[in-house]
């Protein structure tokens, strides 16, 4: 059976907040098991739908595809700018010193390691940013901050009334393969849409890791060092972005399945582009996907938007300013998706825009 996500019938009595049934567990896990948890959570913060999906749906008329191909996905973004020569930049201003924005990849095949290039880069650093914080800690602010999130996804709807039998079927059969969401497969009929969806992205093909990807191996490196590691957004931050959605978009979003070999076959794309260091060759991946995608499923293009809008491009807007004031005092190493650097509303540009010099330096293997 293939794989599930990608990616109003209201409940007759009221059920207990499904965070008092979840968060016990969470405190009863071993510290171990919590971290890693709350790092895969971190790993959602970080995503951003690098995989195609497929929509559960026949295919659409000829006529409805040949009118789907002159759709136009907004806002507009030109993909090949700047020219993606490099996944490592520097960051120069006068009276500062330089820093350096590192595009990542969020997942690494399950035995990665991070190669001594990688290492080299971060040791010429006094810390490291990431978008989030990889490597949460278990401590009472953070604690917090993770129970004020768990108190906000219990939903009295039935999730498995909004998308269906089928879909809710293959959903949970995504959550059971995960050993860090499998705990949640149970609960998930009484989560909100876009509380599912967020630990959704996480869930990625068996031959790749979210344990390995750029980020979380840099972040384990800064800690071993004992660098000071700071994150761009918390997971309050982010869930907003989610939480502020129209609930038809996020069931929309759910209700996307992924063709086995069609999204396999992007994933490899993407992922083999970035592990040989052909990172010129992301943009025109991306450009392809997009086309191909909304050309041959028009009604999905809402979701295409949204990933452009409020995925990127607005949260590339809410991190400048802090870019700005942390890279004005230390140097350091910032490490985002690669997608990040991309278009002329990527970090690059914006920082170009604000009077940095952002310049190419020689490409870095992470692994």
């Amino acid at each position: 059976m293939k794989s599930g996500i990608f990616f109003n019938i209201p409940v007759c009595f009221k059920v207990t907040p499904l965070y008092t049934i979840l968060l016990p567990h969470f405190m009863m896990m071993k510290r171990k098991k919590m971290n890693k948890l709350l790092s895969l959570l971190a790993v959602c913060l970080a995503i951003v739908p690098l995989s195609a999906c497929k929509q559960e749906v026949s295919e659409k008329p000829a006529a409805k595809q040949e009118k789907a191909a002159s759709v136009v996905i907004r806002p507009e973004l030109n993909w090949d700018t700047p020219k993606l020569t490099s996944n490592v930049w520097k960051i120069s201003k006068s009276g500062q010193p330089d820093s350096y924005l590192v595009g990542t990849i969020h997942i690494g095949k399950p035995n990665a390691t991070l190669s001594k290039d990688a290492k080299n880069l971060l040791a010429s650093a006094e810390q490291l940013v990431t978008e989030a914080d990889m490597l949460p800690q278990l401590n009472d602010e953070e604690m917090a901050k993770y129970q004020e999130f768990m108190q906000k996804i219990y939903s009295q709807d039935s999730l498995k009334s909004k998308l269906g039998d089928k879909n809710f079927e293959l959903l949970q059969q995504d959550f059971m393969k995960s050993p860090e969401l499998a705990q949640m497969a149970p609960y998930i009929d009484h989560m909100h849409p876009w509380v599912v969806l967020l630990f959704a992205l996480s869930i990625y093909p068996p031959e790749y890791s979210n344990q390995t990807g750029v980020d979380i191996l840099l972040s384990k490196a800064a800690q071993e060092s004992g660098k000071t590691r700071l994150a761009l957004e918390d997971v309050m931050d982010f869930s907003q972005i989610f939480a502020s959605q129209p609930e038809k978009l996020m069931i929309k979003m759910l209700t996307l399945r992924t063709n086995e070999e069609y999204a396999e076959r992007e994933t490899k794309r993407l992922f083999n582009a970035y592990e040989k260091g052909k990172f010129e060759d992301l943009p025109l991946v991306q450009t392809e996907f997009e086309k191909e995608f909304a050309q041959k499923y028009p009604d999905t293009i809402p979701a295409l938007s949204w990933v452009r809008s409020d995925l990127l491009i607005k949260r590339n807007q809410n991190w400048l300013p802090k870019i700005k004031e942390i890279s004005a005092k230390k140097k350091t190493v910032f490490a985002v998706g690669i997608m990040h650097l991309m278009s002329e509303q990527g970090l690059i540009e914006k920082l170009r825009k604000e009077g940095y010099q952002v310049t190419p330096e020689p490409s870095i293997l992470m692994w």
